[in-house]
């Protein structure tokens, strides 16, 4: 790993605490965070949207989809480590979507479709503006038909 400089931005947002990782960690840039044995589908995100990640999971759990979680809290780490070791966090004949509440062009490298803005942002409290732009259990199920 090389050194770089870093930056904990932190959310406004009041996030649940997640569950601890059951491969890989944080300090390898990602790992995955909940698994369905047979997932066919792996969702993925950094920071506040591995929440709704989460939430999306147990929506389409319960309707017989297997899904898994992986968290990303440093992208550029991640995509640092080596090929056996993403493939072991990221199902890779699974869809791969990611959800980033930003731009989110680089998830790209990662996912096969990218929940993100395509637009300039919005000011306004934050559960206003997810909804408005389909961060939303409802707004992804939507989008990952």
């Amino acid at each position: 790993m090389k050194k770089s400089p870093s930056a904990f931005v932190c959310s406004r947002q009041n996030l649940s605490i997640l569950p601890t990782p059951i491969k890989g960690s944080a300090a390898q840039g990602g790992y995955l965070l909940a698994s369905d044995e047979n997932a066919t589908l792996t969702l993925m995100a950094s920071g506040s949207e591995v929440e709704l990640c989460l939430k999306v999971k147990e929506a389409l759990n319960a309707k017989g989809v297997h899904v898994n979680v992986v968290s990303v809290p440093c992208y550029d780490l991640f995509i640092e480590q080596d090929k056996s070791y993403i493939d072991s966090i990221i199902k890779q004949d699974s869809k791969k979507v990611a959800i980033e509440a930003a731009r989110g062009l680089e998830w790209y490298k990662l996912a096969d479709e990218v929940i993100g803005m395509d637009t300039f942002g919005a000011s306004a409290p934050a559960d206003k503006l997810f909804a408005k732009f389909g961060f939303s259990v409802e707004g992804v199920l939507e989008k990952i038909k």
